[in-house]
């Protein structure tokens, strides 16, 4: 089992369509995300100091629909995979290859979704 780097591009299209316009909206959501994946980030290198592959399995699973909301769907298929070796399969060996690569993967990602939001020039 030889995991790859998963690649994905931020995508605000799903966002902005249901933003409908609001920028303070649009950019709370942008917020969130940051901070939630910045958290996953925190827990996976924790978690893997501390070989709590439980910890890391279950706040997988719990980040899997934010990453899917703005189709990073390889992160989703890793975050996934991570679940399934850490909870399921208890196949821990694998775990440290794959949370290295979905971190990296994942802090690009946190790089893009900063530059996002949207600078609102009549409330500067």
């Amino acid at each position: 089992m030889k995991p790859t780097l998963p690649t994905d591009t931020f995508n605000v299209a799903v966002l902005k369509q249901t933003a409908n316009g609001d920028s303070q909206f649009f950019n709370m959501m942008i917020e969130n995300f940051t901070m939630n994946a910045k958290a996953l980030v925190e827990v996976f290198e924790s978690g893997l100091s501390q070989k709590d592959w439980i910890e890391i399995g279950e706040k997988a699973h719990k980040a899997i629909p934010s990453f899917k909301f703005f189709k990073f769907n390889a992160i989703s298929s890793s975050l996934a995979e991570i679940e399934d070796l850490a909870l399921r399969k208890k196949k821990y060996e694998y775990l440290p290859d794959i949370i290295s690569k979905t971190k990296t993967a994942i802090l690009a990602i946190i790089k893009q979704s900063e530059a996002a939001k949207i600078v609102d020039s009549e409330n500067e």
